[in-house]
């Protein structure tokens, strides 16, 4: 296959990939044949924190990728380089540094030397709100650099990848989109943490846990425990899943625990889950969520629907616990006030009992709940 088949098989490829994460693996291997490369990384990184919040990879040994994460990410010259750079910008290793600085440097000597490689090309495939990506190529020493007519392929390659990666991001949205309406129904409390650390879904039930901050806040994104002691427990168990995160042989990490509540209530139960990530033989992917929270509050808490009413609705518990307020004549507002949540919570719940049963007015859903057999039961019906 000459050059330009190669181009264009390779530009193919990526654009599958846009369409089936499945085909990241075939799409970056067929860049690294293009250049003559060793592997290729495909990196997504908050522009913020400069931490990954995506990376794909072809032909990298998982130990070699564990190593990176972990630390030779963060020390490494070329990313801090290319994180300045604007989109479709083109960097290479003398671009950054020299020689002599590459054989002084702890990248290029402790990570790189031992896998036989050396140089690199890299591409600035997009600069979006939020998240930068970068396309890098390792080339063996023996390879020596790239050359202009390389720099000049994967310029051409750069606005596929961008528009592929695009896609994959928006697609994965939407998976994840899908996901969150089982666990939306859960009577648990239920968080999603990005690998960042930040919650990125939390049920109906963890917003109502968040609106009260009696021992679990939600704080700048991220969700806090008040007790010192629970905290530092949940920090550990955080830690430990982002330590083995991409070992295949580590198994998944698990933690239970308690936290304190201000109030004096007794302690939630907390329970902290690793999500894995996806990982086959080509490719691994750090986007994937970080860990799945599980709150529950010991406290015995009344049924506010009968059984079967709440099962046809697929109602959750704050949507219930609003059903039953709205049925004995009790506003939204004065909902919010008698729990203790904010009424912007009370909306969301609102509008989305709103959604399940059709109605498309507050009146007609009281008008709804009122006529139902078995009926809705309130605190109050709960006597008879």
């Amino acid at each position: 296959m000459d050059e330009r088949d190669s181009l264009t098989a390779a530009i193919a490829a990526v654009e599958r990939a846009g369409i089936d994460p499945g085909h990241w693996g075939a799409a970056l291997g067929a860049i690294a044949d293009l250049l003559g490369a060793q592997f290729a990384t495909l990196e997504t990184f908050d522009p913020k924190s400069h931490r990954h919040i995506g990376f794909r990879a072809s032909r990298l040994q998982p130990g070699t990728m564990n190593a990176y994460l972990r630390h030779y990410a963060d020390i490494s010259p070329r990313t801090r380089y290319i994180w300045r750079q604007p989109e479709r910008t083109i960097v290479y290793d003398h671009l950054v540094m020299d020689e002599r600085g590459m054989d002084r440097d702890p990248f290029y000597q402790e990570f790189l030397a031992p896998a036989e490689l050396r140089y690199f090309v890299s591409g600035a495939v997009s600069r979006a709100p939020g998240q930068h990506t970068i396309v890098s190529l390792q080339r063996a020493r023996r390879r020596g650099h790239v050359s202009p007519r390389d720099i000049e392929k994967l310029r051409h390659l750069l606005p596929s990848l961008r528009n592929s990666a695009d896609l994959a991001q928006r697609l994965s949205a939407a998976g994840s989109e899908a996901m969150r309406g089982p666990l939306d129904w859960l009577s648990d409390a239920v968080a999603v943490l990005s690998p960042e650390e930040t919650v990125v879904y939390a049920n109906a039930a963890m917003e109502d846990i968040f609106s009260r901050g009696d021992g679990i806040d939600l704080v700048s994104g991220t969700l806090r425990l008040a007790d010192a002691a629970g905290a530092n427990l949940f920090a550990r168990a955080l830690a430990a899943i982002r330590r083995n995160r991409f070992d295949p042989l580590a198994p998944l990490h698990a933690a239970d625990l308690v936290a304190s509540r201000s109030s004096g209530a007794a302690p939630y139960i907390v329970a902290v889950r690793a999500l894995p990530a996806t990982a086959t033989d080509t490719l691994y992917l750090a986007a994937d969520p970080l860990a799945i929270v599980f709150v529950r509050d010991p406290a015995p808490q009344p049924p506010l629907v009968h059984a079967s009413i709440r099962l046809a609705f697929a109602l959750t518990e704050a949507e219930t616990q609003l059903a039953g307020a709205l049925r004995q004549g009790i506003s939204p507002h004065d909902h919010a006030d008698a729990r203790g949540i904010s009424r912007n919570t009370v909306y969301t719940h609102l509008r989305r009992l709103k959604e399940k049963l059709g109605c498309a007015t507050v009146t007609g859903l009281v008008r709804l709940l009122e006529r139902m057999h078995p009926p809705v039961e309130g605190p109050g019906d709960r006597t008879k």
